[in-house]
């Protein structure tokens, strides 16, 4: 039997009642968050399946030509996993691993980068550190690999890096910063 005011429920149809459909609803929660803590445990049980690697900075670059392809090629691999996404510090962590003749090149723009406001540092600062390829052309055209390309830059003048047997390469048109004891005449 049943009236408008009692509470009417079948195995195969909802309750209608709304005291009966909010405790249908409470249990039908309670299995879900049974079912999602369940499936919570089977995930976390499941053993990793890849290894997350990172690969270790290259040893540091002392401004030799030989060593120059290598030195940033490692260095890229290295910025691509996840956590190194700003300009400036790729080229902070850069210069981290520079000594020697490449330290001396880098070390009076590094300290223009530490020591100045933007409005008040050399353009060539701003550009190097607003994005690494900058500063990677940089190291390029003072380091080496600038001849490749057709281009003269001031490895000429590194004595290290000197082609003793073309004498007759001509200066750069610009003058780029560079250690006193390595500048050209």
């Amino acid at each position: 039997m049943s009236s408008k005011n009692t509470p009417s429920s079948t195995a195969s149809g909802p309750a209608t009642n709304p005291a009966q459909m909010i405790q249908s609803l409470q249990q039908e929660v309670q299995q879900l968050r049974n079912s999602l803590a369940q499936t919570e445990a089977q995930v976390a049980a499941i053993p990793a399946t890849g290894v997350t690697i990172k690969p270790k900075l290259p040893k540091a670059f002392e401004g030799q030509k030989k060593d120059l392809t290598g030195f940033l090629t490692k260095l890229r691999t290295y910025y691509k996993h996840p956590g190194i996404n700003h300009e400036s510090t790729k080229v902070e962590i850069a210069y981290g691993l520079l000594e020697g003749t490449a330290s001396q090149w880098f070390t009076p723009i590094m300290k223009d980068y530490l020591e100045n406001r933007p409005s008040q540092r050399e353009d060539e600062t701003n550009k190097i550190f607003a994005d690494f390829d900058e500063f990677e052309q940089k190291l390029k055209y003072v380091f080496g690999e600038a001849e490749a390309e057709g281009q003269y830059g001031l490895a000429w003048y590194n004595p290290e890096n000197r082609d003793t047997q073309n004498p007759e390469i001509p200066e750069p048109s610009e003058q780029r910063r560079m250690p006193a004891d390595t500048q050209g005449p």
